[in-house]
């Protein structure tokens, strides 16, 4: 037992759920808290070397924690054969070391484990009613060594379950009647496959957990999964951890706008054309800018335009994204639609204004002002708000929340053209060097672009 165990544990505390929460926080922090410690997987009496992901079920109560070691040295050991094996040698032995059941209480414990390593002797000391061992297989088939191992261990009570994506490996279906779970790992493209979601519509009885959800469009796509319904009982990952974000509103997206992002992806087009593409829907814009931007990613300078966005992302992860996306896309209503067209008009006279006056880059950033310029009525929440998680530039910001700014006066000219003020469109057209005529070229072009991008 560890120096923190013993420091935590010499004298006798009150047993209450706070207590006992404080001292799991500082057993195994979440994820997302914790620190960098110099690597060791043996000399680690100071600190502890674990860290935990929250789980929550349909009523967004805490359930259980997922336990894996930190970062700090994960991040730095090479996963062959016998790393993998110490890793998990090393997790078990930090949570057989920990009072795991009284930490947990009610909750229960996730552990991903290599399946060849289900014979660790350790394995008899974990508290078995309240433990979930997630056996990975990789693309190894399912020995019969280890389907006695997991029965014997599950008469001891411990509970067990795989990840959905390895579900079609050789003799799974053996393994599936000692099974109570399966993960649905969203960072893994095949989670949503034909023969996974056969597979497991079969299988009723298990129970389903989606992890890795990093997004609200990722919660959404499992939370209203038209493959695996309300089977979905558990959730978990960086998004879930801030939960207060559920229940914010949300614009939806048109499916076949994702089938056509999907269909240019798949037709490997240019990089300008798939860029065109995103910009065709102000929501999915939004909503890939927030996720490109978001913590999680840590990115040096944020992201504003879709050709940034594609750069960062690659063309596999946008696959996977907006595969993700298909599954909440929802039907707009027409006060949607409408407006949902006034924005992309907006960007496209925006970015056609600046065109020639302020070069491509900031023609791209006149876009993003534009098509940004009406979240507060899609999303159905003030603007500042909406614009919240976003990280933008200087000028884009200035422009929507303070009205100012070197941008504003395009954004000025654009509702002056939706108005149709022709005295305000030739005062603001003279004070920016445009004369009435190219500003309505612009106009006439971004009515043709918006026509054509959505026929």
């Amino acid at each position: 037992m560890s120096h923190l165990i013993q420091r935590l544990f010499a004298e006798k505390s009150v047993n209450t759920e706070l207590d006992d929460f404080a001292q799991l926080n500082a057993l195994s922090p979440r994820r997302d808290d914790q620190g960098f410690e110099p690597f060791d997987l043996v000399a680690h009496d100071a600190k502890s070397i674990l860290c935990r992901e929250t789980i929550v079920n349909r009523e967004e109560k805490v359930v259980g924690h997922e336990f894996m070691l930190k970062k700090s040295i994960t991040r730095r050991i090479f996963l062959g054969h016998a790393m993998r094996r110490l890793y998990d040698q090393a997790l078990v032995s930090q949570l057989v070391g920990m009072p795991l059941a009284r930490l947990l209480g009610h909750r229960f414990a996730l552990v991903n484990f290599e399946a060849a390593h289900i014979f660790d002797p350790n394995l008899q000391f974990l508290p078995a009613a309240q433990c979930v061992l997630v056996l990975r297989f990789g693309e190894e088939d399912v020995a019969a060594e280890i389907i006695e191992q997991v029965r014997r261990l599950q008469h001891a009570g411990l509970r067990f379950g795989i990840l959905a994506h390895e579900c079609i490996n050789t003799g799974m279906s053996q393994l599936a009647e000692a099974l109570d779970f399966v993960v649905l790992d969203l960072q893994e493209e095949w989670t949503f496959s034909a023969d996974v979601v056969q597979w497991v519509t079969e299988r009723w009885q298990l129970q389903l957990i989606a992890c890795q959800i990093d997004s609200r469009e990722a919660f959404e796509s499992v939370w209203h999964s038209a493959l695996y319904g309300d089977r979905i009982a558990y959730f978990q990952g960086t998004f879930i951890s801030s939960r207060g974000e559920w229940n914010q509103p949300s614009a939806q997206v048109i499916r076949s706008q994702v089938l056509l992002l999907l269909d240019c992806i798949q037709r490997e087009v240019g990089t300008h054309a798939l860029a065109e593409a995103l910009k065709s829907d102000p929501v999915i814009f939004y909503k890939l800018l927030r996720m490109v931007n978001s913590p999680a990613l840590g990115l040096s300078q944020p992201v504003s335009s879709a050709e940034q966005i594609i750069n960062v992302l690659g063309r596999d992860s946008l696959y996977r994204w907006l595969s993700l996306l298909l599954f909440s896309a929802e039907t707009h209503t027409v006060n949607d639609l409408h407006f949902m067209d006034a924005a992309l008009l907006r960007a496209r006279l925006m970015e056609n204004l600046a065109q020639e006056k302020l070069g491509p880059e900031q023609a791209s950033q006149l876009f993003l002002t534009g098509a940004l310029s009406l979240m507060d009525a899609l999303l159905q929440q003030p603007l500042p708000q909406a614009l919240q998680p976003l990280s933008l530039p200087d000028p884009v910001r200035l422009a929507l929340l303070e009205r100012t700014g070197p941008y504003f006066a395009y954004l000025q000219l654009a509702l002056a053209v939706e108005r149709q003020d022709r005295t305000l469109i030739q005062a603001l057209g003279d004070s920016m060097g445009m004369s009435t005529a190219q500003i309505l070229r612009c106009r006439s072009e971004a009515l043709l672009w918006a026509e054509k991008v959505h026929h």
